[in-house]
């Protein structure tokens, strides 16, 4: 994803090791409204990517919080397209009271109401009887469309 709320946590004289996260050491040296450099992810699985997808992020600071925006490495490699990119992000955060607008809007747009899902339930077991295929259903599933009385 884009972008991920890394949650912002005040050091306190008793912080421990334990409690400590990667905004917590960004917030000691990130001013406000300013971002870190491009940092590329080492783990193993993402060298299992061709180059040009390669994970990358920096962290921006906006107005009220750190967050930490990720992208592949062919944005951050075109210094144009990143700054378009983090000013469009900290544009969105301030519209948004600290969380990008969009994103906001997107997740409710994407959230599936009830009667749609059930009509595609209907519809998916319509086809299953058409081609006279068995429609398996998970317990999981199956607790989430009956309820027990």
């Amino acid at each position: 994803g884009i972008l991920r709320n890394a949650g912002m946590h005040k050091m306190g004289p008793k912080a421990s090791c334990e409690t400590l996260v990667d905004t917590d050491l960004v917030q000691l040296f990130l001013p406000k409204n300013s971002r870190t450099v491009v940092f590329k992810h080492n783990s193993a699985l993402a060298q299992e990517y061709p180059e040009h997808l390669k994970p990358c992020f920096v962290y921006l600071y906006t107005d009220l919080e750190i967050a930490r925006i990720e992208m592949p490495q062919w944005i951050a490699d075109d210094s144009v397209l990143l700054e378009n990119l983090l000013g469009i992000i900290q544009d969105q955060a301030v519209k948004g009271n600290g969380y990008p607008v969009s994103l906001a809007e997107a997740h409710e747009q994407a959230v599936i109401k009830s009667p749609d899902r059930e009509q595609f339930f209907r519809l998916l077991q319509k086809m299953h009887l058409k081609y006279n295929r068995r429609m398996p259903i998970s317990q999981k599933s199956l607790k989430k469309r009956f309820v027990s009385v």
